[in-house]
């Protein structure tokens, strides 16, 4: 789906080679034991462990781009911050209160956060989750992340396929932007965030 989206991408901007790496940690958290005990500040309670993969992006010039929270149906995305030389990208999952393998997934990347999905799981996220290759192209959808229907991508591109506006807000340049099609052209050229279906914004 996604991949069909941004197809031409790649081949406009100056091809990138970027390395992935991260890890995961957990951290203990104290949780109502039933949502109807939600704000009273009282018990019981149950502990739980929230989960965070980190990773770092690193290529040969500073990097900017997509944040993409893809599902089935759409994916939601939003603009990184201007380029840097080792942005950082991560994926979290928070237990819900009272609802046993019942999680909240979101993501962000470098300054980009998106909105929080929530999903059922029935082993611990490091367990659950699908980890994406180390090596990433430039201007191509990449999945960090991948667990029960929704997934965590990154497009990437180099510095010298944007240029930075007010509020530190990018767009791509126009010369590349043209070379793409009319909805693609306007994701990157307009706009902070948003939400596309590709079934019926192709």
């Amino acid at each position: 789906m996604i991949a069909e989206f941004f197809q031409g991408l790649s081949g406009a901007v100056a091809p990138e080679k970027v390395r992935l790496s991260g890890a995961w940690a957990g951290r203990s958290q104290r949780r109502y034991a039933s949502l109807k005990q939600s704000g009273t500040g009282e018990g019981p309670f149950i502990d739980v462990v929230d989960w965070r993969w980190e990773g770092t992006l690193e290529g040969d010039s500073p990097l900017v781009g997509l944040a993409l929270l893809v599902t089935d149906e759409r994916f939601y995305w939003v603009k990184s911050h201007p380029p840097a030389d080792r942005p950082q990208v991560s994926f979290s999952m928070a237990r819900w209160a009272g609802i046993p393998g019942s999680v909240s997934a979101t993501g962000s990347f470098h300054g980009a956060y998106l909105p929080s999905l929530p999903i059922d799981i029935d082993e611990e996220p490091p367990v659950a989750c699908i980890l994406g290759d180390s090596a990433v192209k430039a201007g191509t959808p990449h999945f960090v992340v991948q667990v029960k229907g929704v997934a965590l991508a990154v497009v990437l591109l180099p510095a010298s396929a944007i240029k930075v506006g007010r509020n530190r807000l990018w767009h791509l340049r126009e010369t590349i932007a043209a070379r793409l099609r009319p909805r693609l052209s306007v994701l990157l050229t307009r706009g902070r965030s948003g939400r596309i279906d590709p079934r019926v914004d192709p």
